[in-house]
């Protein structure tokens, strides 16, 4: 028999050598849950691939113990959940994990987060503030994408010369490379960035955009394909004005015939 410590009654938990992993919504009713901290003596560290994707209760809250170091790919997509407490162990968010449900603020800021997967919180079309800790080495490409441009504020809290990333603009930037990996609104480069990086202004609505002198590469670079393009599905725009000159910088070929380039 097993013995679940303070969680919601009916989840299912499976064991994985010395610890758990939260699998699914099993028969559990709750549209509160609580996920336990341990099972008999044994720490509750991940919760599944798919755990708690498109599940018929629509989820209003996720209450996560510190014992979860990792949610898996698809974890929670399309559960409608409006608020999440997030374990302050946290280190790994993959891939859709949190895509298309009904958050307005997702605060990271106090986790241990290294690890944020493709389209973490993609489609999140309510989303509008974003806060993140400064132990991120790895954030993949369309983070907080979606069709509302609903995203007004990002914000990597406390950062130091060591952090991987940083945020300016309501943007965020990796370091060393000077990459844009998720771009604003307004479509404004911030100050230094070299690369812009793979849909880094996917589905964003402004109409004209300034690519400044110190951008030499717009994605998708080396070997991606055109569905990197970093100004994928941006519908509205019409004008690039490009302050570097003419044939200066790749990727420029990437634009569609209904893009007029300016140097």
């Amino acid at each position: 028999m097993s013995i679940q410590r303070y969680g919601s009654e009916g989840l299912i938990y499976v064991q994985n050598g010395p610890s758990f992993t939260c699998s699914g919504m099993g028969t559990c009713k709750d549209n509160n849950i609580i996920i336990a901290p341990e099972i008999n003596g044994y720490p509750v560290e991940r919760i599944a691939n798919d755990a708690f994707s498109s599940i018929s209760i629509s989820l209003k809250s996720v209450h996560m113990p510190d014992s979860i170091i990792s949610i898996g790919e698809s974890a929670f997509k399309n559960a409608n959940i409006l608020d999440i407490k997030f374990s302050k162990e946290l280190r790994i968010i993959e891939r859709d994990a949190f895509a298309y449900n009904n958050f307005t603020t997702i605060d990271l800021s106090n986790t241990a987060l290294t690890i944020l997967g493709i389209g973490a919180f993609a489609f999140c079309e309510y989303l509008q503030s974003l806060y993140l800790p400064d132990t991120l080495i790895d954030i993949m490409h369309d983070l907080v994408t979606n069709k509302s441009n609903s995203v007004q504020h990002i914000e990597i809290v406390n950062p130091n010369s060591d952090s991987e990333y940083y945020t300016s603009d309501n943007s965020i930037i990796h370091r060393n490379t000077k990459t844009l990996i998720v771009g604003n609104n307004e479509g404004t480069i911030p100050k230094g960035v070299k690369i812009i990086g793979n849909r880094a202004f996917r589905y964003k609505l402004f109409d004209s955009i300034i690519i400044p002198n110190s951008v030499d590469a717009i994605a998708p670079t080396g070997t991606s394909g055109t569905d990197y393009f970093a100004f994928l599905a941006c519908d509205n725009l019409k004008n690039v004005y490009i302050a570097k000159g003419e044939n200066t910088i790749t990727g420029v070929e990437c634009f569609n015939d209904n893009v007029q380039l300016w140097y």
